[in-house]
């Protein structure tokens, strides 16, 4: 019964990677854990793009919307330092004849894009509905999250690793055997894609711009956070 029962088991966890199969009787569970909290930060995420005839012109032009993102920041006291700017993009953009080879420039094409970091929650909406009004910024991208995330995280790791065990003792006693110990542990952390995003595109800011404030974009009333524990049990 011993072996039918080692061999069982072994079977059953041959597709564990990155470690060695026990030689001993051995049961293996997973435990999940999730929790909703109300999200207190977010992570927006901006576009930029300019386009004119003369490359001075799209760079006052990029240079203008940055400037009024700067104003809308002071205004919301968030810090300059909560703000990741990358490199300025610049693209030629050409005429194309029927063989589509380039002719006449058109014009220049300047990009960049920008990370914000809003620890105050509660001024988002007003935010948003800013940004959503300032030129040349075509997309809006926005990730919610806890600043408790580490704490909710640790908290949801003991539950899923309990669940692993109680689900792992329940499928020895049905195997006439018991639990004797922990062999090995693997953990998968959720970071928490937020259930609730919100995305604009150019198209889309005029028109939401001119809708009433009620029907604005708001913060998501909570988002998941979820962890889930493998853990590797002895058993005799």
């Amino acid at each position: 019964m011993k072996v039918l029962l080692s061999l069982i088991l072994l079977f059953a966890v041959t597709t564990v990677t990155g470690a060695e199969i026990p030689d001993f009787p051995y049961v293996m569970a997973t435990g999940y854990a999730e929790k909703e909290v109300p999200p207190d930060m977010a992570t927006i995420h901006l576009n930029f793009l300019a386009f004119h005839k003369s490359s001075d012109a799209a760079v006052n032009q990029l240079n203008k919307a940055t400037d009024t993102l700067a104003v809308v920041m002071a205004k919301y006291k968030i810090p300059s330092n909560k703000l990741d700017a990358r490199d300025i993009r610049k693209n030629i953009k050409r005429q194309r004849d029927r063989s589509y080879e380039s002719l006449e420039i058109l014009g220049y094409e300047l990009s960049r894009s920008m990370t914000l970091t809003l620890d105050n929650i509660s001024v988002y909406p007003k935010l948003i509905e800013e940004l959503a009004s300032i030129d040349n910024l075509t997309n809006i991208n926005s990730d919610f999250d806890t600043q408790q995330r580490k704490s909710f995280e640790s908290d949801l790791m003991a539950l899923a690793g309990k669940a692993a065990r109680e689900k792992a003792e329940a499928m020895a006693v049905g195997l006439g055997s018991k639990i004797q110990s922990v062999y090995g542990i693997s953990s998968d952390a959720q970071y928490g894609r937020p259930e609730a995003k919100f995305e604009m595109r150019r198209s889309a800011l005029a028109m939401e711009s001119e809708q009433p404030e009620t029907n604005m974009m708001l913060v998501p009333e909570s988002i998941k956070l979820s962890q889930t524990i493998s853990v590797i049990f002895r058993i005799k």
